[in-house]
């Protein structure tokens, strides 16, 4: 949980979406168009966001590639070359990942001096953005394997 918003987070193997069965047809077809890798990315992230999310239509990308999901929810893909994580909240304003948070308020590329970062002893983050008119908050877990996840959400400053 991260202030008062919960959502749900879920971490798997690529191994264990290997296929496109779990797929909107639409996802399928979205899927076919897509370079090899692009594609394996593709199908582990919806899939895991299939496991958070009973949505009877395709998540389909912005143009900014984001996964536009149900109205009332917002949501996040993240991917390593063996793992994917997907995250979903209730639309209360708020998104995770630090630069994903940042991105539908200013779509353009963050530079590393625009952010800085202070971990805190409970695994909060101080997020310093000066140059940025948002409030960002963020927090660090440890997984049981040793891998870290990261959550942020960001709102215009009032």
């Amino acid at each position: 949980m991260i202030g008062d918003v919960i959502g749900e987070v879920i971490v798997l193997d690529l191994a264990e979406v290997a296929s496109d069965d779990r797929l909107h047809p639409d996802e399928r077809v979205h899927a076919a168009t897509l370079s090899p890798v692009r594609r394996r990315e593709f199908i582990a992230g919806r899939t895991a966001l299939r496991r958070l999310v009973d949505a009877s239509v395709a998540i389909l990308g912005d143009d900014r590639g984001a996964p536009i999901l149900p109205v009332g929810l917002v949501g996040s893909i993240s991917h390593t070359a063996t793992r994917v994580a997907a995250i979903v909240a209730p639309d209360e304003g708020w998104r995770e990942a630090i630069y994903k948070a940042i991105d539908p308020f200013v779509r353009r590329y963050v530079g590393f001096q625009e952010v800085e970062l202070a971990i805190e002893d409970d695994g909060r983050a101080r997020v310093v953005a000066t140059l940025l008119p948002l409030e960002i908050e963020a927090r660090w877990e440890r997984l049981d394997d040793g891998h870290w996840l990261s959550t942020a959400r960001a709102l215009r400053r009032r």
